[in-house]
């Protein structure tokens, strides 16, 4: 007999789960997590298909994080901005930035390359009228300086468009009529700033990672189902200023405060501490615009504020020749050595070294001692792991407690009894809840929330 099933997908930078639930009782068939360096999802999904004999998917649900995975890096790559003259710098002039504060001020990291922003002679004035009008052979000549730049996605920002768009949309039927992807604010926002702007590129920028992941998620699942049956879920506020592909970053957020009062029974208002494998950050319910790494965006959702500490967070010794955790993040690739392939120790390895094979947990101990017999602090070889883990886990605690101010905390993630105790004492003013990742995975969310916004 031919089994109807629903498919949860969750995508984070490195890893990905996926949870099958039968319908219409929701009975959940199978879940699960996977690094998709060694298991990738093309590969996967179809054996997991195959698990179950003769089914028949009626509905995909796909959240993601994924595209967080470039954030490091400078965002643009072939994305063009095309700008009234005389704005080719807004962007680029300092905004106050999440990175920063009134006591640390640290420059956002540019947004794109100044070379791949193209100014063009218009003027409209602020109550709509046309002060200069836009020359088809500038727009020409600027059509040939995309092509040469081998730009592929534009930016088509300016200045007070939103007031009179009859240069904007001029340059906009130009530019697709010589197949560049444009991306309009106009489309989302009835504004024109600096906000919008950089909304704008981030979207675009983001793009082209975007299309090649959905390009093999949906290459992988038409084996099983049609492309009208496979949904990306993005958060409650999406059609405030912001495109699916942005708006999707924050849908776990939303789909976790929704679920946590309709499965999981919380109050209205509760704060979350997200302690995943690949991020560690504190949920807010608070609504506001995202204050992106490049500056402040338009796209409205839940507040996220990540950790000082991440998992991917390495080891060195500081001036007091001491070993402290840094700042820098090593990548997933190849990743902790927890997962086989790195080579340097970092917290993910701290926090999940018990899990490993002995021969492995023997090869993290010996690299990170390694480290340890080169400091003066007082470290023994057994005591190291130990002392670090309470280090850790101290240390996001006391970061949480101070951004929380609810009366419930949830705690969501794969947390040992040691942890739940600490937990306890350090919010021992607070109702704490524990929710483990593996009976609620993010997929599983997604599926939730998926089916939610369907009906």
């Amino acid at each position: 007999m031919t089994k109807q099933v629903d498919v949860g997908l969750f995508f984070g930078e490195s890893f990905y789960e996926v949870i099958f639930t039968e319908r219409p009782s929701g009975t959940i068939l199978f879940s699960g997590s996977f690094f998709n360096i060694k298991d990738p999802f093309k590969n996967k999904f179809p054996k997991l298909v195959q698990n179950f004999g003769e089914v028949k998917i009626d509905s995909v649900f796909v959240s993601y994080r994924y595209l967080e995975r470039i954030f490091k890096y400078k965002l643009g790559g072939s994305v063009a901005q095309v700008v009234t003259k005389g704005f080719e710098n807004w962007l680029g002039s300092h905004h106050y930035n999440k990175n920063e504060s009134l006591f640390f001020l640290k420059s956002a990291p540019d947004l794109s390359s100044f070379d791949m922003i193209f100014p063009v002679n218009e003027k409209i004035s602020y109550d709509g009228n046309v002060q200069l009008p836009i020359d088809l052979n500038e727009v020409n000549e600027l059509i040939e300086s995309l092509k040469k730049k081998e730009a592929k996605r534009v930016c088509l920002n300016l200045v007070n468009a939103h007031k009179n768009p009859i240069h904007h949309n001029l340059l906009k039927k130009i530019l697709i009529e010589n197949q560049f992807e444009v991306f309009d604010r106009l489309e989302t926002s009835k504004d024109s700033s600096a906000v919008d702007w950089r909304t704008c590129l981030i979207e675009a920028s983001l793009a082209g990672t975007f299309n090649e992941m959905r390009s093999e998620i949906v290459e992988t699942l038409q084996q099983f189902t049609t492309i009208e049956n496979i949904s990306f879920v993005n958060n409650s506020f999406e059609g405030k200023g912001s495109r699916n592909i942005l708006s999707g970053l924050f849908a776990l957020e939303d789909a976790f405060f929704e679920v946590g009062k309709s499965e999981l029974k919380l109050p209205d208002q509760f704060s979350v501490v997200h302690l995943g494998l690949e991020n560690f950050s504190v949920w807010l319910n608070k609504i506001e615009p995202w204050q992106s790494p490049w500056g402040a965006t338009s796209l409205v959702a839940r507040k996220r504020i990540d950790l000082e500490i991440q998992p991917t967070n390495s080891f060195h010794l500081n001036s007091f020749e001491d070993i402290e955790i840094s700042q820098s993040e090593e990548s997933f690739e190849p990743g902790p050595m927890c997962l086989g392939r790195g080579k340097i120790p970092c917290v993910y390895d701290i926090l999940n070294a018990e899990f490993s094979t002995p021969e492995l947990q023997k090869k993290i101990r010996d690299s990170f001692w390694a480290l340890a017999r080169s400091s003066t602090g007082p470290h023994a070889t057994e005591k190291t792991f130990d002392e670090f883990k309470t280090v850790i886990w101290d240390r996001i605690l006391i970061e949480s407690s101070l951004l929380i101010n609810t009366e419930t905390v949830v705690f969501y993630g794969d947390l040992p009894p040691s942890f739940e105790r600490r937990a306890k004492e350090i919010f021992n003013t607070k109702n704490t809840v524990f929710v483990s990742q593996k009976k609620l995975l993010k997929a599983h969310l997604a599926l939730l929330q998926g089916r939610t916004r369907a009906n």
